[in-house]
């Protein structure tokens, strides 16, 4: 697929990968709980205002056209492993 040439992992996408000696991670679907974590052990108090109500789909899987999947799966496997993600 030529489209892929353009989103093949580089530096900047890999930063994202190096969780190793973090003491936590948040996750998006997590994000109002994952929010209150980091505000609790950062001590301070925060709220995270939503701002943008989108009207997408509850399932994310319709979003990815043939091959999308497949590419998105062999180029964050580690992602996918770690995290327990799946399509």
């Amino acid at each position: 697929m030529p489209w892929t040439k353009e989103l093949e992992v580089n530096a900047h996408t890999r930063l994202h990968r190096n969780v190793e000696g973090l003491d936590f991670v948040g996750r998006l679907e997590n994000i109002d709980d994952d929010f209150v974590h980091v505000c609790q052990e950062v001590e301070v108090d925060g709220e995270l205002p939503h701002v943008s109500r989108g009207k997408h789909m509850a399932d994310y899987r319709p979003y990815y056209i043939d091959g999308l999947r497949e590419f998105v799966e062999e180029q964050w496997a580690e992602d996918f492993a770690r995290f327990g993600y799946s399509f």
